[in-house]
């Protein structure tokens, strides 16, 4: 519940229970030294061009859904480093990012209408889709995962929002800024599928356990930017979505040597 996390900053309200069957304030407050990601996924399940954009046109709404996966080592808590990946020749790995709404699954489920779907749903918190291009479409096939998928390029946080607390998700903005500068904005209402959609069609195919996360698709870059940012180290990318909070992390020179 909202009131549990208004101070994150400094301190949060001890609850007993759990999540899925409620959440009982104990009136203890303890102290916070860092803020973990919200939970550990059982599965990340990610959709691609689900809004207009210049290289996206309506028309992708009749195609079939694009799904891919992160591996759940690609999870980042809030206000932790985004790590580049290293390539021998010093080539740029190309990292951009794509702040997105990702849904919680909290009860199980498979072959669901969309109705069905969103019953499933636990909340709602915020992704960021972080690729190396260079890896994503190397000179032969895409690959999507090996792009997508390194350790930390799946922050998630600061905070799960129950779905009963977020009655109108359509009118929640996504906003994904770089240094101060906002490269993508839009409204999850614009998704070219929406939500429960978006459950239905993936639960086709794919059992929904509890725990997984689902990455919505990221609004499109702004009209005044040629292409996505490459990220550099000393870069900070923050996501905001209305009603859910801010998650931002650094961007730091790989370790590996």
């Amino acid at each position: 519940p909202r009131q549990l996390l208004e101070e994150l900053n400094k301190a949060v309200a001890l609850a007993t229970g759990s999540p899925a069957a409620g959440l009982v304030n104990t009136g203890v407050r303890i102290g916070i030294k860092q803020i973990l990601a919200p939970l550990l996924p059982t599965n990340i399940l990610c959709v691609g061009r689900n809004y207009v954009g210049p290289n996206v046109r309506a028309s992708v709404r009749d195609e079939p859904l694009e799904v891919f996966m992160k591996p759940t080592t690609a999870v980042q808590g809030p206000d932790r480093p985004i790590r580049l990946p290293h390539i021998e020749d010093g080539t740029d790995p190309e990292v951009d990012c794509e702040g997105e709404l990702a849904v919680v699954i909290g009860t199980e489920v498979r072959n669901a209408t969309p109705e069905e779907a969103m019953s499933s749903v636990f909340g709602f918190t915020i992704a960021n889709d972080v690729t190396a291009r260079r890896y994503q479409t190397p000179t032969g096939p895409p690959q999507y995962m090996r792009g997508k998928g390194f350790d930390t390029f799946c922050p998630i946080g600061p905070v799960i929002i129950p779905a009963s607390e977020l009655p109108s998700v359509g009118d929640l903005t996504i906003r994904t800024t770089i240094n101060d500068h906002v490269v993508r904005e839009g409204e999850a209402g614009d998704m070219l599928r929406p939500i429960p959609v978006i459950l239905s069609e993936l639960s086709r195919n794919y059992t929904l356990s509890r725990g997984t996360v689902v990455l919505t698709g990221a609004p499109p870059l702004l009209n005044d930017l040629d292409g996505p940012h490459r990220l550099a180290p000393g870069d900070r990318v923050t996501i905001d979505v209305e009603g859910i909070g801010r998650l931002s992390n650094s961007i730091v020179a790989s370790d590996d040597r």
